[in-house]
């Protein structure tokens, strides 16, 4: 059974101020009392809520609220401030998809890492790998650098890793499009099933009717 509980989360961040590093503001302040240089920025701000399985979780909101940064904390590529998230599952983050890709490492390579990073065994890596390649349509170039491929063919490498797997919470940031009308038409095809097939979806969108056709709760930050 897929879960996830948040709760009181709040993401800060130091922001210094960029007036006390200038040599103008130094000389007119030497005799002065010094300003504080640093700032607290509240990119969340004490978050709760649960979620269980069938739950289809939209996030809404500005840009600037926090959307990305919530996302990020379910992920679990920011730790939170405060607060705490417990989360039972297997979770798929789609966000920003070429982060992580490394780009001194052959496609093949890429594909191999990033499947061990979600602890699949090498048994299940060896059939995986096999249907990324497949599906990004790199099969020439997988086993040229990353810093050769074109940004279409890294974020193709990208989709390619992502979409075979099979989790149990998927998370989404916007609804992703690609150049090329093929390949999206096939990608938007797999992301609906991922959709489906989850147990859990939190979506953050700008987009309403995207919201409406695949949401069931609806949670929004200022």
């Amino acid at each position: 059974m897929a879960k996830i509980e948040v709760k009181n989360v709040s993401v800060s961040y130091t922001l210094h101020n960029w007036r006390t590093y200038s040599l103008k503001y130094k000389l007119l302040n030497f005799f002065k009392k010094k300003e504080r240089s640093i700032e607290a920025h509240h990119a969340l701000k004490k978050i709760s809520f649960n979620l269980n399985d069938g739950d289809r979780l939209g996030v809404l909101g500005s840009n600037g609220s926090g959307k990305t940064t919530l996302l990020k904390v379910l992920a679990g590529d920011i730790f939170p401030t405060s607060g705490a998230v417990t989360i039972s599952g297997k979770v798929l983050s789609i966000i920003q998809l070429a982060d992580g890709i490394r780009m001194d490492m052959t496609g093949l390579e890429n594909i191999i890492l990033r499947y061990k990073l979600y602890n699949y065994s090498d048994k299940e890596i060896e059939i995986l790998k096999k249907k990324a390649i497949e599906f990004a349509e790199l099969d020439k170039f997988i086993n040229q650098p990353v810093n050769t491929y074109s940004s279409g063919m890294i974020l193709r490498l990208a989709f390619g890793i992502i979409i075979n797997m099979e989790p149990d919470i998927l998370i989404l940031d916007e609804w992703i499009l690609t150049g090329d009308p093929s390949f999206s038409e096939k990608f938007n095809q797999k992301l609906e099933e991922h959709v489906e097939r989850s147990k859990i979806l939190i979506f953050a969108t700008h987009n309403e009717d995207l919201l409406d056709k695949y949401t069931n709760r609806k949670i929004s930050l200022e």
